[in-house]
C-alpha cells in the first residue's frame, strides 16, 4: 500500500499548486463591471451630444475615470438600468474644475439605449 499513500500525497501537492480558477460569480461581476464602464461612456457621449459636442462642452473628470477609482461617476442602479448623474461646462470651466450643467442619463441594461431625464444650468 505504500504506493497509494504515495499517490494520494501527490495528488493533494499538485492540486494545492493549481492556479485558482475564475468562479462564476466572478465571471459575473466582472461583466458587470464591463458592462457598468460601457454604460457610464454611453452616458458620457449622450451628454456630449446633448450640450453641443466636445468642441463647446466637456464633462467631469470622474466620467473619464474606470469605474470603481477615486472620484469615480456617480450612478445609480435601478434593476433594469444605470442612471448617472455628472457635471459638466465649456472645456476652460471644466479644466478650471468649475461646471455649469448637471446632466441626468439613464442607461438600459439590455441594449445600452440612453435617455437624457435631465440636463439643466447649475
Amino acid at each position: 500500500m505504500p504506493s497509494l499513500t504515495l499517490v494520494v500525497a501527490l495528488l493533494a501537492v499538485s492540486v494545492s499548486v493549481l492556479p485558482a480558477l475564475p468562479t462564476v460569480a466572478q465571471e459575473n461581476r466582472f461583466q458587470t463591471i464591463a458592462n457598468l464602464k460601457r454604460a457610464q461612456n454611453q452616458a458620457r457621449f449622450a451628454g456630449e451630444r446633448a450640450n453641443g459636442g466636445i468642441a463647446v462642452y466637456r464633462t467631469e473628470p470622474a466620467m473619464h475615470q474606470a469605474v470603481g477609482t477615486e472620484g469615480e461617476a456617480r450612478y445609480e442602479d435601478v434593476g433594469d438600468a444605470w442612471i448617472f448623474t455628472f457635471r459638466g461646462g465649456s472645456p476652460q470651466e471644466t479644466a478650471a474644475g468649475r461646471y455649469s450643467i448637471r446632466t441626468v442619463v439613464r442607461v438600459d441594461k439590455g441594449t445600452f439605449k440612453t435617455t437624457i431625464v435631465s440636463n439643466e444650468r447649475i
